[in-house]
């Protein structure tokens, strides 16, 4: 697949969230199975766009240097997954998904409203 097809995919679904056409909830992290030197690191999220269910994580896995000597890396991940949670495709890693990571926290957060509330902002 065109890796520009991918990225724009993202850039859409980014711009639709910000804009609340895409709602987005928090999942659940026993859902997912992991590679054994995976783990996740924050919320799990997830939703139905056209048709498909999303999965979006923030992850970190280790990478070996030597045998016993590693440092943790940490990603950022887009699946589409069935109805069973069952990872179907992984979306390439694409700066993209840090943005579009960012966006979803934002708004699952309600932090602007929070902030507002706090300001007496309507």
């Amino acid at each position: 697949m065109d890796k520009s097809k991918e990225t724009k995919v993202i850039l859409k679904l980014t711009k639709e969230t910000i804009n609340n056409k895409v709602d987005w909830s928090i999942g659940s992290k026993s859902k997912i199975i992991l590679g054994s030197e995976e783990e996740i690191i924050d919320n799990l999220y997830e939703t139905e766009y056209h048709g498909k269910y999303l999965r979006l994580y923030h992850y970190r896995d280790k990478y070996y240097h030597d045998y016993l000597e590693y440092v943790w890396q940490d990603g950022y991940r887009l699946e589409v997954v069935d109805e069973n949670d069952n990872s179907l495709w992984v979306f390439p890693t694409d700066q993209a998904i840090y943005g579009l990571y960012d966006t979803v926290r934002e708004k699952t957060s309600n932090i602007k409203d929070y902030l507002n509330d706090i300001l007496g902002y309507e």
